[in-house]
């Protein structure tokens, strides 16, 4: 199996996406908060967990493509958006 074929066929079995989903969402190339290609890591698709809490999602809770670092940011704040808006306020009040 080639690492296309195997990527498709893991995308199936963790996101219940299609081959032309897979191939579709991975074509953009690049992670979608940063514009990073991805380097040595490949990039993740992200979903929603508060949608489906385990790795395997419903498909219907994909929300982009990530690198590796965004993906660990996002990760360790547990999807909370008030978390990183304070770490930016933190960052600009220290910015001086």
């Amino acid at each position: 199996m080639d690492p296309q074929q195997r990527r498709r066929y893991a995308d199936k079995a963790k996101f219940r996406l299609t081959a032309e989903q897979s191939d579709e969402i991975r074509s953009r190339g690049k992670c979608d908060v940063c514009g990073e290609t991805g380097g040595p890591k490949e990039l993740a698709i992200d979903h929603d967990h508060s949608c489906c809490p385990t790795q395997k999602t419903c498909g219907k809770c994909i929300r982009g493509l990530l690198c590796y670092h965004c993906n660990l940011i996002l990760g360790h704040s547990k999807d909370s958006p008030e978390l990183l808006k304070a770490l930016a306020d933190y960052l600009e009040r220290s910015a001086k």
